[in-house]
């Protein structure tokens, strides 16, 4: 059993080595920067869902951040071109200002106004 404080030196290792800070973290999943604060200390966690997309932010696995593995996996787990673009695309917005995430937000509205 994972303890909070466990689970949030995890998160915030995760996020150091993803270069990434709370903001831009916080940012990327429509949260308050204080809450991802809270997760790295342990006063909170993400539920499950969020926890999923916190670590595809981060561009690593839940498994592989919590050091879960398989014996039995005998090929490493291969990722579809649609999931490498994903996370390319997730790595680039979170590094946009939150100015800059507005007009990514609106040209994507265009977009889908236009089908």
């Amino acid at each position: 059993m994972w303890t909070k404080e466990e689970i949030g030196r995890v998160i915030k290792e995760s996020r150091i080595d993803a270069g990434l800070t709370q903001k831009q973290v916080a940012d990327a999943l429509n949260r308050p920067q204080n809450t991802i604060s809270a997760w790295e200390v342990g006063r909170a966690q993400p539920d499950a869902n969020t926890l999923f997309m916190l670590f595809q932010v981060l561009g690593r696995s839940v498994d592989e951040a919590f050091g879960f593995s398989s014996e039995q996996k005998k090929e490493p787990p291969t990722i579809s071109d649609e999931e490498r673009l994903d996370q390319e695309i997730i790595s680039r917005l979170v590094q946009l200002t939150p100015e800059e995430l507005e007009k990514v937000d609106a040209f994507v509205q265009g977009l889908l106004a236009a089908r």
